[in-house]
Formats: C-alpha cells, sequence, structure tokens
C-alpha cells in the first residue's frame, strides 16, 4: 500500500537593474569557462532562460519559447555572491525546470503606497450651555498587539461644554464654529492613554502624542503631493522633493526658514515637510490670531519613505497659495469645499401621502340637455365635434339619444374606448394628455395624464347652448413634494497619522497590520434631536510591495541549491560583530527603499520514492519586480504570457499582469 505525502517549497527571487531577460541571440551558452573562473553571460539582478542540452546549457527567449523547450527550461536571475559586481550563480525560482502542465496557479501583486483614512464630521444646532463630545476609535497594529481580549482598538474621547452665559444671565454669542473649534482641541490633546494596563502606544514617559490629527473645517481644503525623487531620476534614498520656498495667506508673503536642504537651492528634504507644515502653522496664527482657528496643516504618507507625502491645507482663505523656490504657484491634486462635496444632506418626504406624491388637474363637463349638430367640445387643443349623423372624421362624436348617452360617447372617443365607427368616428386617435370619465349626473371629467402643475394651463372650451365647462382651464394639478439639499456649515475633520517603517541596514519582522483605521461619531445628550453626518473623505489603503517586507520574504529563502549557498544564520565577527559574507542576511538583494511588483506561481510535481511512497511535492515561485524597471516588467510579463500559450490545458492559469501606478498621490 502507498501513500502520499505532500510538501511545500517556498522560494523568492528579486531582480535589479532594469533588465529584460538575457538576450538569447546567437545561442549563447548560459556560462562559459576561463580557466578555473566561470563567466556568466547575465547580469546580476538579470532574468534568464535557459535549457540543458546533451549538458550544454544554452540561454532561450523567454518571449518565444518553443514547445520542446519548455520541458526542460529553467529559468533564474544573476546574482553577484562575493560582491565584484559580476554574476557568480544563478538563484533560480522555486521548481528548478517547468515540464508539460506543470504550472498550476499564476497571479501578481501590485505595489501600492497605501493612504491614511480622512474622516468628516458635520453638524448644525448647536446650543448654549450644553455638553458635546466626540469619540475616535483607533484600530492599529499597536492596539492589537496590547488590547484586552475583547476588543482591538483604543477610544479617544474630546468634550466641550458651551458656556454662554456671564453671572449677570446676560446672553452671550454662541455658534457651532465655537464647537468645532474645542472639539479639535479637545480631541488634539496630548495624555497618557492605556490599552489594558498598557500605554499607548507601549512607549515610558507622558505626552504620548494622539495616533490622528483634528482640525476644524473651513470651505478651502487642498491637498499637496510631493513625490520623493525615484532611482531612475538619479536618488537612491528618496531624501528629497521638489523645493518649497513659502505661503500667501491673504496677500501676505510668509517664508519658510531651514526649508532647502544644505548646499541646494532647488530641493526640500521629505524629513523638512513637517517643519514646513508645523511653520504654516505658526503663519496661520500670526495673520489671522492665536485663537482664531483660520487654518491648519497636516503632512501624512505611507509606510515607505519613497511614497509620495500628503500636505492637507485647510483655510478660511480661498486664496492661500503655496510657492515653490521660483515664486511659483504650487497646484494641489485636490481643492474643494468640503461642506459641499461631502457636507450636503438630501432630505426626502419622510412620510408619502397623498399630498406628497402631487396631484392630477381636472375639469368637470356639464349638460343640462343634449348637444346640437356641430357643436364643439374643445380639451387642450383637441377638437370634439358633435353629429346627429356621423362622419368618419378625426374628433367625431356621435349625438346619443340623451345628454347621458352623448357624455358616454364623448367618453368613449377621449380614451379611444369601444365604440369605433359606431360612437365615435373609425379615424379618431387617443388623446394624448387627458384621459376622461363619467361624472355624477350628466357630467364628464377631464384628467391630465401627468402630474403635476403643468396641466393646470390646459385649455377647456365649447361652443354648447345647452353645456359648459367649470372653467376655461383645468386646475388642482399639484407638484410632488421633492427633496430638498441642505449642506451643512460646521465640522472637524480626522486624519489618521501614518505608520512609518524602517529603512536601514536590519531586517525586521514584518507587523501584524500596516493600517490605521479610524472611527469617529458623536456621544452624550447634548448631541440629541441635533444633525449630524460623518462622511469617509479617504478610505485606509494598505502599502503593498514595499521593500522591507520583499526583503523579509527574501530572507525567509532556505539556503541550499544554486545561487543559495549561504549560512542558514548569521554569524557575526569582527570588532563591530557585524555578519560575515556568508551570512543569511547577505544573501538579501531586495532595497528596503523600492516598491515592488511581486508575481506568482504555483507548481506541483509528484515524486516517487524507492520504497513505493508518492510524494507531491508544490512549489511555490514568487519574483519580485521593482516597479520603475519597466523593462523587466515587460520581459516577465511576456514570458508569463510564453509559458501559458504553451500549456493550453491547464485552465487555471490566466495572465497577470502589475499595476505599477503606486496608488493615491502618485505623482510620478
Amino acid at each position: 500500500m502507498t501513500s502520499t505525502l505532500k510538501h511545500h517549497v517556498q522560494k523568492h527571487v528579486v531582480t535589479s537593474g532594469n533588465y529584460g531577460f538575457a538576450s538569447a541571440v546567437g545561442n549563447p551558452p548560459l556560462f562559459t569557462l576561463s580557466g578555473k573562473r566561470v563567466i556568466y553571460n547575465v547580469a546580476p539582478g538579470q532574468p534568464v532562460a535557459y535549457v540543458v542540452e546533451n549538458g550544454v546549457t544554452r540561454i532561450v527567449s523567454a518571449g518565444g519559447l518553443d514547445a520542446s523547450e519548455i520541458y526542460q527550461l529553467f529559468v533564474g536571475v544573476g546574482v553577484d555572491e562575493t560582491g565584484s559586481g559580476i554574476t557568480t550563480a544563478i538563484r533560480h525560482i522555486g521548481i528548478e525546470h517547468i515540464s508539460g502542465c506543470l504550472p498550476r496557479e499564476l497571479s501578481a501583486s501590485s505595489p501600492r503606497c497605501g493612504a491614511p483614512q480622512i474622516l468628516d464630521f458635520y453638524f448644525d444646532c448647536t446650543a448654549c450651555d450644553e455638553t458635546y463630545s466626540v469619540e475616535v476609535t483607533v484600530d492599529d497594529n499597536m492596539t492589537r498587539s496590547f488590547a484586552p481580549w475583547n476588543k482591538s482598538y483604543q477610544q479617544f474621547i474630546g468634550t466641550i461644554v458651551t458656556k454662554c452665559s456671564s453671572c449677570d444671565d446676560c446672553p452671550v454669542e454662541h455658534n457651532c464654529s465655537e464647537v468645532a473649534c474645542k472639539l479639535a482641541d479637545a480631541l488634539n490633546e496630548n495624555l497618557d492613554f492605556k490599552v489594558g494596563n498598557k500605554l499607548y502606544p507601549d512607549w515610558k514617559g507622558s505626552g504620548v502624542p494622539r495616533p490622528y490629527f483634528a482640525t476644524r473645517l473651513h470651505p478651502t481644503s487642498l491637498t499637496y503631493c510631493f513625490a520623493p525623487q525615484s532611482e531612475a531620476e538619479g536618488c537612491t534614498s528618496c531624501t528629497y522633493v521638489a523645493g518649497v520656498k513659502g505661503i500667501t495667506i491673504r496677500d501676505t508673503q510668509y517664508n519658510f526658514t531651514g526649508n532647502l536642504q544644505p548646499g541646494s537651492t532647488t530641493q526640500t528634504l521629505t524629513a523638512q515637510l513637517a517643519s514646513i507644515s508645523d511653520q504654516i502653522n505658526e503663519f496661520f496664527k500670526t495673520e489671522y490670531g492665536d485663537k482664531a482657528h483660520a487654518g491648519s496643516s497636516y503632512t501624512s504618507g505611507s509606510y515607505s519613505d519613497c511614497c509620495a507625502i500628503q500636505l492637507h491645507i485647510n483655510t478660511v482663505d480661498a486664496n492661500f497659495t503655496l510657492r515653490d523656490v521660483r515664486d511659483g504657484e504650487i497646484v494641489p491634486v485636490t481643492s474643494n469645499n468640503p461642506f459641499t462635496v461631502y457636507g450636503t444632506v438630501t432630505n426626502d418626504p419622510s412620510c408619502i401621502d397623498s399630498t406628497d406624491t402631487g396631484s392630477a388637474a381636472r375639469q368637470t363637463l356639464t349638460l343640462t340637455d343634449n348637444p346640437g349638430n356641430t357643436e364643439t367640445v374643445t380639451i387642450n387643443g383637441k377638437v370634439y365635434t358633435f353629429q346627429t349623423t356621423l362622419t368618419n372624421v378625426n374628433g367625431n362624436v356621435l349625438i346619443g339619444v340623451d345628454a347621458s348617452e352623448s357624455l358616454t360617447n364623448l367618453v368613449a372617443a377621449i380614451n379611444l374606448g369601444t365604440g369605433a365607427g359606431t360612437l365615435y368616428a373609425t379615424a379618431m386617435t387617443l388623446h394624448a394628455t387627458v384621459s376622461a370619465t363619467n361624472g355624477a349626473g350628466d357630467t364628464l371629467v377631464a384628467t391630465a395624464k401627468t402630474l403635476g402643475t403643468a396641466a393646470n394651463s390646459y385649455g377647456t372650451t365649447e361652443t354648447l347652448a345647452t353645456g359648459s365647462w367649470g372653467a376655461a382651464t383645468m386646475l388642482g394639478g399639484t407638484a410632488a413634494s421633492e427633496a430638498t439639499t441642505t449642506d451643512y456649515t460646521c465640522g472637524i475633520r480626522i486624519i489618521a497619522e501614518r505608520i512609518k517603517g524602517n529603512c536601514g541596514c536590519y531586517i525586521s519582522a514584518p507587523l501584524n497590520f500596516y493600517g490605521r483605521k479610524i472611527t469617529l461619531g458623536p456621544v452624550g445628550d447634548g448631541w440629541k434631536r441635533k444633525p449630524w453626518l460623518v462622511v469617509e473623505v479617504q478610505a485606509m489603503e494598505l502599502p503593498a510591495g514595499f521593500g522591507s517586507y520583499i526583503q523579509w520574504l527574501e530572507y525567509q529563502n532556505i539556503p541550499g541549491g544554486k545561487g543559495r549557498q549561504y549560512s542558514r544564520s548569521n554569524h557575526h565577527r569582527g570588532t563591530f560583530s557585524l555578519p560575515d559574507p556568508t551570512s543569511r542576511v547577505n544573501a538579501v538583494t531586495a532595497r528596503c527603499d523600492t516598491n515592488y511588483c511581486s508575481y506568482y506561481l504555483k507548481s506541483d510535481v509528484d515524486k516517487r520514492k524507492v520504497d513505493g511512497e508518492l510524494g507531491l511535492l508544490t512549489i511555490h515561485s514568487n519574483v519580485h519586480i521593482p516597479a520603475a524597471d519597466a523593462t523587466t516588467v515587460a520581459a516577465w510579463e511576456e514570458f508569463q504570457a510564453a509559458l501559458i500559450a504553451l500549456n493550453p490545458a491547464c485552465k487555471i492559469i490566466v495572465t497577470a499582469t502589475c499595476d505599477t501606478d503606486l496608488g493615491v498621490c502618485e505623482t510620478g
């Protein structure tokens, strides 16, 4: 009896240098020998596809695979294990060769910078001598790590009291703007908050900052994006952005200090943007006064240093401008009035009844005797002619034996009911805008087919000697109750603080959660019977494909096999006890300040052992390519497409592409 054992192998390879696959022109070998030295025809970080034929390796075109090649195809990336700048080995994807229908799954994961969550709280109708509280809850990696078992978040409460009366009981002016100002201040207090019995976050000391920023809302809301210079533009550490000089508030120019990289007149360090934001807040106080709350500034970013940084400005000044080093205006990526964009409420009728739905216009025709021959009735322009002998002309109606029968014939003519050719002319057409019914006694009621006031202008006339309409037009049409739209007048905005990663010499284990989820809402009796609205202005987006995480994945590779001749642990030597060249950490090639496209390929291989056991080996291959390396991304996706084309029976394989747009606020 045989048994089946299942084993899994996980492999990660990382490219660099923006190369296409190693060239197959001229059928070059994978490597050549020069004495005892092996010289690879592959650059470090370059992908390569090759086959082995009769003991000889041959590079093949990855985008033009031949059906015979996939049964002995090897795919990998050149690596430099000695720091010499040349390829010394090939680090293969999980499976050493691809054959038949072994590739079973294929997918791609796109990099994302991520985005902080932004919430607005809008309200109206606050009153004097009442208590107003707002609660912000925060769910992030720190709260999940230290929260008690029954919750994974922490609550922050801001409370204010509107004291509007003096000791002699004279009223003091009050409006909801006062509540907005004070609530923002209350929510921004620096206090020690605990999750369970531990400080949030688990730091020592007092004055722990809140993991969000609160500000009073104004009609001018601006978001600026500063994208750090990329490797393609000559920067390898993403430390600077285009230079920022100052701002203009109410036509007054303010210039920043410490706003440019030392020795540069055109570059602002990303670390200087926080200081610039602080200076903007001080300039608002200078221009409007310390307690005016006339504007606020705040910076937010993503986990990776190489992602764009957002600068949020909210102000009463509709002409606020941010200036570059040439005194030109820096254009915001968003500019709006939050009260009209997010703080608008449509109130539908709360109870639908006969008056809410509107009514149709009507008019009544009354006869005191039978109509005479050729006498007419006109309704909204259509003429009906009574005849003693019916002729086939549109509008002609037969006079009945009495007034009641004549009105019945007219109703049939208006509605195009039973009686065409006998009660009214066969050529009769349906009245387009009015229907008719027999009323009480010798009357006819004409009713507009549509609800509303427009039919009140429909004319109702006649040439009858023994009859008349109640009025010259139809009457009584009313419009349906319509929804009303209002804009809130006050509000506060909460911006989640960024979770920032470290980019340095050391590789850190990944976080359990890379986001910061916030909720916002009113608390307490002060808000009873008062309208309010919470709107998510910007959704939280989790970062993905960032370099420090790819480093960790690559670090998890099990040593052994071609290109992975390193130790299972790290050996520290020397004066500073640094890892030696054989240490596992030195096998990592991913850069922590780079964003990556990640491609996944799953393969199953059956392995039969000598004792008859059947082993199913599942290979999980992961290839990580810098998102900025357009040439490598295109080459790898071309290779995948060629591989899929040669495996038409593998139904679950689909084309997988990477979206290199890093997401919100990405400008370059």
